[in-house]
C-alpha cells in the first residue's frame, strides 16, 4: 500500500516522550546515507552479512506480520525478494518506524507491494489489538528501543499466543582485541549519534525476553550478534 504521510508521522513523533523523538532525529537521514551507514554497522560492530539476517528474518514472515521498526525498508525488501525466489507464500505485512524519514523512504519502497503497509508506531505504546499478529520481526532495531522491556511487553501483547518473534541483538563486542577496540568505537559514535541506545551482553538479553514472557526456541551468536527466536506461549 502506497499511501505517504510524513507530515501524520511528524506530528505524532512531535507528541512522543522526548527518548523517542530523540531516536527519530536521529534516524531522521537520506535513505542512502542510511544505507551507507547501516552497511558499516551491520560489517564492523555486529560483525555480521546482510545475507545472514535476510536469510534469519525471512522465515519469520506470516499473512499477518509486523515489521518494527522498518527503517528504509532494505531489509525486508530483500526478504521479499528472496522470499519470492523460493516461491513461498506472500506474507501480510504493516511495517512501522518512528522516523519520519524512514516511513517516507519505506513507503515508497514499497509502492509497488499491496502486502505491505508502512505507518508511524512507536513500539512502547502500539497502536494494535491484542494478539493481532502472528509474526514479528525486530530487524537491527533493538539496540535502539529507548526502553527494551517495555518494547517487549508491547510485542507481547499485540502477539498472538504461539506467535514467533525474531530479534538479532547487538551484543559488546568480542573476539580478539583489535576488533573489540574498533567495535567500541563504533558503537560509542553510534551512541553520541543517538542511533545506538546500548549493546547488550548475551545472556543480559536471553533474560530479558524470558522475564517478559517469551520462549526462547532459537538462540544463536555470531561474531557480535545474539540471533533470538522466541515464541510467546500459547493462551
Amino acid at each position: 500500500m502506497y499511501e505517504v504521510d510524513s507530515n501524520t508521522a511528524s506530528l505524532a513523533a512531535s507528541s512522543a516522550s522526548p527518548s523517542v523523538r530523540r531516536v527519530a532525529r536521529a534516524f531522521n537521514t537520506p535513505s542512502w546515507w542510511y544505507d551507507i551507514r547501516g552497511m558499516f554497522l551491520v560489517t564492523f560492530a555486529y560483525n555480521s552479512t546482510i545475507w545472514k539476517q535476510v536469510s534469519f528474518f525471512e522465515g519469520n514472515l506470516s499473512e499477518s506480520h509486523l515489521e518494527v521498526p522498518i527503517g528504509n525498508g532494505s531489509v525486508l525488501d530483500m526478504c521479499l525478494k528472496y522470499r519470492r525466489l523460493r516461491k513461498r507464500p506472500t506474507p501480510g505485512v504493516i511495517a512501522i518506524d518512528v522516523s519520519s524519514a524512514m516511513i517516507e523512504s519505506a513507503t515508497k519502497a514499497f509502492r509497488k507491494r499491496e502486502n505491505v503497509t508502512v505507518q508511524y508506531g512507536d513500539v512502547g505504546k502500539l497502536d494494535f489489538s491484542d494478539g493481532q499478529f502472528q509474526t514479528v520481526n525486530i530487524a537491527n532495531g533493538f539496540h535502539c528501543f529507548p526502553d527494551p522491556g517495555l518494547a517487549l511487553d508491547e510485542i507481547s501483547r499485540v502477539l498472538a499466543p504461539g506467535g514467533v518473534a525474531t530479534a538479532n541483538v547487538l551484543l559488546n563486542p568480542r573476539g580478539l582485541a583489535p576488533l573489540r577496540w574498533f567495535a567500541n568505537r563504533i558503537n560509542g559514535w553510534a551512541m553520541r549519534k543517538g542511533i545506538l541506545i546500548s549493546p547488550f551482553d548475551a545472556d543480559q538479553a536471553r533474560t530479558l525476553f524470558t522475564e517478559h514472557g517469551f520462549e526462547i526456541i532459537g538462540d544463536e551468536v555470531r561474531g557480535n550478534t545474539l540471533y533470538l527466536t522466541v515464541k510467546k506461549p500459547a493462551a
